[in-house]
């Protein structure tokens, strides 16, 4: 699996779950998290599931499914890759139909 096929193919919400990371706040198309990086009160880490992307409003700091793994797991760019393939995540067709 290559960084275009990982961010194509495997949806932004199912890699959280998986890091037992729940939105505080969420509707069909967008929701908040805890910040992946940091204790917080309000919850800064905007995720838009039909972009797969997450946005952390505290640091500025953009996030795809890779930069997720690598900054929870602090890894690089290919051991993120190889731990994504390990798992069964959902095909991204599912939140962009929405």
């Amino acid at each position: 699996m290559n960084c275009e096929e990982a961010r194509q193919n495997i949806m932004i919400k199912d890699v959280l779950e998986h890091y037992n990371l729940f939105p505080s706040k969420e509707n069909r198309k967008t929701a908040f998290y805890f910040a992946l990086d940091r204790d917080e009160k309000t919850p800064s880490l905007s995720v838009d599931f039909v972009k797969n992307r997450a946005f952390d409003f505290g640091t500025g700091k953009s996030y795809d499914v890779i930069s997720i793994v690598q900054q929870i797991n602090q890894c690089s760019v290919s051991d993120a890759l190889k731990y994504l393939e390990k798992y069964e995540f959902s095909s991204c067709d599912k939140m962009r139909n929405l």
